[in-house]
């Protein structure tokens, strides 16, 4: 293990160990999923809050485009988790409940660990390990995911920008998560944006914008320049 892989596993024990320490002392363990959906009112067929659901597909668009423009290893599991992601925000908005919530999580939190691993590294080791630390976290202490995610996802905008990332594609891709970020607040139950029969549910506009944010980050590391070319580069 080089010195950048070295780093890299000891922000992440200091991340997961600062997420658990903050989810226990804000209470999350059981209030994290006590919620009520966000807003899109419950219909009759099997899909419960189907413009929510539906609208989740667009991060395994993305982790298709992913999956076959990238040649780095780390790269793919960034797809792979993009695509988990898309599927449990499904299965969430599906079939709301606890244990959907909690599948949730970990889908959000995948997306931003491994792409957090695709600043630091190439290789595909690290990222699978993190992916298996956190399904051991979603296991004992579910709640930790949210707030671990949000600290693998500055850890992410902060390397980029550390390693030079190309800026123009970075500030697409913040622009992007920002403004789903902004959605994703207004859209919940009881907000002012909220309007539980409408077709038009800023949550679903949430799920497109960060599937182009994970696009644009990781175009970003590709087309930061020959000497930072660490993701896409042959050889």
């Amino acid at each position: 293990m080089d010195g950048m892989n070295r780093r890299f596993v000891l922000v992440a024990v200091v991340l997961i160990g600062a997420a658990a320490v903050t989810a226990a002392a804000a209470g999350w363990v059981e209030s994290a999923y006590a919620r009520v959906p966000d807003c899109e009112a419950p219909g009759p067929g099997w899909v419960s809050q189907p413009v929510s659901a539906w609208s989740a597909m667009a991060l395994v668009a993305a982790a298709i485009w992913i999956a076959m423009t990238a040649r780095r290893p780390a790269a793919h599991i960034v797809a792979l988790a993009a695509a988990a992601s898309g599927s449990t925000a499904f299965v969430f908005h599906a079939a709301p409940g606890e244990a959907t919530a909690r599948l949730d999580a970990l889908g959000v939190a995948l997306v931003t660990g491994t792409l957090a691993v695709s600043v630091f590294t190439d290789r595909s080791a690290p990222g699978a390990g993190l992916c298996a630390v956190l399904a051991g976290i979603w296991l004992t202490a579910p709640a930790a995911l949210e707030p671990l995610a949000l600290l693998l996802g500055l850890t992410a905008a902060i390397g980029a920008f550390i390693t030079r990332a190309d800026r123009h594609y970075l500030a697409i891709s913040a622009g992007a998560m920002a403004a789903g970020g902004l959605l994703w607040a207004l859209g919940r139950s009881g907000s002012a944006w909220c309007a539980a029969r409408s077709v038009l549910q800023p949550h679903a506009l949430w799920h497109a914008l960060a599937a182009i944010a994970v696009g644009f980050a990781l175009a970003a590391l590709r087309y930061r320049g020959a000497r930072h070319d660490r993701l896409y580069s042959v050889g």
